[in-house]
């Protein structure tokens, strides 16, 4: 199965005070700067997923006593969103994702082979502090890249 998991990031732009630039230019660094959060949700945020307390932090529907008896026995843990550790080592891997941007957003690709609904809803939550932290982390990437290139501007003028 072929998962594809949009990451949702809301980030207000204030371009007050930055140099002029074309529209192309704008949104190739919005590409970059989304580019940048989709890796960073990949290598930070995913890996809670799989994390102690993750069921609760997420929301994550309860599993049966059943399922929770069987894991216990059988794979010595309680570990959320794992049972045989296939699902966590298919979408960890560097083959199990992929990162493209837009400049309208992130899209991370999730590579693995779990048919349950409720898994992937559950793969792919964030919560709201993620949120906003992933909405800082595109508005400080973007002034970064921004900076970036008003220097880069500034030296060919010079020229």
């Amino acid at each position: 199965m072929f998962c594809m998991t949009p990451v949702p990031i809301v980030a207000a732009i204030n371009l007050e005070g930055w140099p002029a630039m074309r529209k192309s230019d704008l949104n190739r660094l919005k590409k970059e700067a989304y580019m940048r959060v989709g890796k960073i949700w990949l290598k930070k945020m995913l890996p809670a997923h799989f994390r102690a307390g993750a069921a609760s932090k997420y929301g994550y529907e309860p599993r049966s006593l059943r399922h929770n008896r069987r894991k216990r026995a059988i794979f010595h843990h309680t570990q959320p969103l794992v049972f045989t550790g296939a699902l966590k080592r298919e979408v960890l891997s560097p083959a199990g994702h992929s990162v493209s941007a837009t400049s309208k957003g992130a899209r991370v690709r999730l590579h693995h082979h779990v048919v349950h609904r409720k898994v992937h809803e559950e793969l792919i939550a964030v919560t709201e502090p993620e949120r906003r932290e992933l909405s800082a982390v595109f508005t400080n990437e973007l002034a970064r890249l921004m900076k970036t290139f008003k220097g880069k501007r500034r030296r060919k003028l010079r020229k």
